[in-house]
């Protein structure tokens, strides 16, 4: 059963380093994957909620990588430099997943930032704010900013937009 999930969200990776998520149908994602469209829906309801499965990966991969040691800033840039690295590795993927014309993949990445880091704002009952607005707040901030430097060619190093995303996490007085 996950075997056959991690084949489907295998062959979307791939698919989405060849052309935008929008133009991707089921059949191709099956085809890549050598599994029969029945099988697929089996699985999954539609491409979407395999995205979402595809991008919930991505995410359990660099937040067990992770640890919530320290302090919440510390954490959310960790978190906020592996998805830098993962970007600057796969810099066709994520081209389209922010080309579709609705956002879908960043909407669902910005999901799962937001549930993490909301729950340690939780946690640690850090702000005045309630955790969800605080947690939408900076991550899509973050989100905002990754996107630009994205956009622009990435020129900047790791190290350069994590002091951005660190001193406007600052002046703000974040969590």
């Amino acid at each position: 059963m996950e075997k056959t999930k991690t084949y489907l969200a295998n062959a979307l990776l791939e698919l989405l380093k060849e052309k935008d998520f929008d133009k991707i149908k089921v059949n191709e994602i099956c085809d890549k994957a050598l599994i029969h469209k029945t099988t697929f829906y089996n699985h999954f309801e539609d491409k979407y909620e395999l995205l979402n499965y595809t991008l919930l990966k991505i995410h359990h991969e660099i937040t067990d990588n992770t640890k919530f040691e320290g302090s919440l800033i510390d954490y959310y840039l960790s978190i906020a430099k592996y998805y830098i690295k993962y970007i600057k590795d796969n810099p066709e993927l994520f081209k389209s997943i922010i080309a579709n014309d609705n956002n879908t993949g960043l909407i669902l990445f910005q999901k799962l930032y937001v549930k993490d880091i909301a729950e340690k704002i939780t946690i640690n009952n850090i702000r005045e704010v309630p955790a969800n607005y605080a947690a939408h707040f900076y991550v899509s901030a973050v989100l905002a900013i990754i996107s630009e430097w994205f956009i622009n060619g990435m020129k900047e190093d790791e190290e350069t937009l994590l002091n951005y995303i660190k001193v406007l996490i600052k002046e703000e007085k974040a969590f």
